[in-house]
């Protein structure tokens, strides 16, 4: 099989992955208005969507740990082994949440295994995002276009929100059948079912057979990862903090549109779908100036732009027009596809081989989660307690600066660096990720 032919393969396979992750996880935000109603009724809006909010909130949380776990999987047994569990576990705690009686068959027991199964998709998806681009670039050996392949993973999640907004719209639009919320979660299983069987048929990578067959794979990664790479996975954390909040707040954003703006459904949904496709669409082209310029560069100019456009953006969604609430979001989603596009080149060169997977996947999850994830809850918070545009500004704003920081130490620390892997982690080079190519490519 040629290398071109090989890596179009685990390209697939690092996809299928992502699309079934944000699917799931992207659901619950686009699905919120519904199941509020369904699993935390009461008769104060605000309160209903917020207990939703905070469910798809808890997945996000629950990822840090997940992170650890599948980390741990991937730098002790293997990239490949810890990719196919993610995907298969996933697929329990989605169908789960399909067949879920709702909160007038069974009373508090329907929130309650609703946090739990949520909680369990989180543990299974820590691993993911960041494990699959290791994947990816640890096989790739066209290395001139790691910014567009890994671009193309960052995209591939975008998919899966795509498809869950798609599918929410088209089965919860009033007059179907009421259960027509739960057909979305049967269609994620679907995509388990692919995810594994594409992932069975693949080879572990090069670099992680090397570092086992040298035995230098270490017995806790987390414990290298925390006391010799500190300053990193602060920066790290900064950078999926960010990031966590550019996506997640797209994703979450239906519920704040109808439940505290009060634009219909129908408009909101519509219009956060357009966003996401739109996000979709210029995350490739994003990658391939990553080629270009570098990942740095590009990341940097998005922190910026995104505390210069902060206000702008919640002021034209509080305008309460459809226009102006379709291109509030479509400046949210070029920001967010312009900062998530290099993201995995960038942070891939941020660790040694032997506790990559745990370095990325942890400390990039738990920005994201912690932070990112409860985006839509806390913009919702505070434009309930301050202010419908000024709220959620302050935290866009909080979250760009920190990202922005993040950036600037890793260039003022050089830290930005490749770890070939017959070195130690202390033996840092001057060498590119982007092998060949000056330093400046990525810094």
């Amino acid at each position: 099989m040629s290398n071109n032919m090989n890596n179009k393969k685990i390209l697939r396979a690092a996809m299928v992955g992502n699309i079934l992750e944000y699917y799931d996880l992207g659901l619950i935000g686009f699905v919120a208005p519904v199941m509020s109603y369904l699993f935390f009724p009461t008769d104060i809006p605000i309160l209903s969507i917020v207990a939703t909010l905070g469910t798809f909130a808890v997945g996000f949380l629950a990822r840090p740990i997940g992170a650890l776990l599948f980390g741990h999987i991937g730098d002790k047994l293997g990239r490949k082994r810890a990719l196919f569990l993610s995907v298969f576990l996933m697929s329990i705690p989605t169908l789960l949440i399909g067949v879920l009686p709702t909160y007038h068959s069974i009373g508090m027991m329907a929130p309650i295994l609703l946090i739990t199964f949520r909680f369990m998709q989180g543990l299974c998806t820590g691993g993911e995002y960041n494990g699959s681009a290791i994947f990816f670039i640890e096989h790739n050996t066209d290395s001139s276009r790691n910014g567009l392949y890994s671009s193309l993973i960052s995209a591939s999640a975008l998919i899966g929100f795509f498809l869950a907004a798609c599918l929410a719209y088209l089965c919860t639009r009033s007059g179907l059948d009421p259960h027509g919320w739960r057909i979305p979660f049967f269609f994620g299983v679907a995509i388990a079912i692919v995810g594994m069987y594409i992932r069975n048929n693949l080879d572990e990578t090069p670099a992680f057979n090397r570092l086992k067959s040298e035995r230098r794979t270490v017995s806790v990664p987390i414990k290298n990862v925390l006391l010799e790479e500190t300053t990193t996975s602060l920066c790290t954390i900064g950078i999926g903090w960010c990031m966590g909040f550019l996506s997640l707040t797209l994703v979450g954003l239906n519920a704040f549109l109808t439940k505290v703006l009060l634009i219909p459904e129908n408009i909101a949904l519509i219009t956060n779908m357009g966003a996401v496709f739109l996000y979709m669409l210029i995350t490739p082209f994003m990658g391939m100036l990553t080629d270009r310029i570098g990942p740095y560069k590009l990341m940097v100019s998005v922190a910026i732009s995104s505390i210069v456009l902060a206000y702008p953006i919640f002021y034209l969604l509080s305008l309460r027009t459809t226009a102006g609430v379709f291109f509030g979001q479509a400046i949210l989603a070029t920001l967010a596809a312009s900062f998530i596009a290099p993201s995995n080149l960038l942070t891939f060169s941020l660790f040694p081989t032997k506790s990559k997977y745990t370095g990325i996947s942890f400390n990039f999850s738990f920005g994201l989660a912690v932070f990112g994830g409860c985006s839509p809850l806390v913009i919702s918070l505070l434009s309930y307690r301050i202010n419908t545009h000024f709220g959620p500004t302050l935290y866009m704003l909080a979250s760009a600066i920190i990202g922005l920081l993040s950036l600037i130490v890793i260039k003022k620390k050089n830290l930005l660096r490749f770890f070939p892997e017959s070195t130690d982690v202390t033996e840092r080079e001057e060498t590119s990720l982007v092998q060949g190519e000056p330093y400046d490519k990525i810094a």
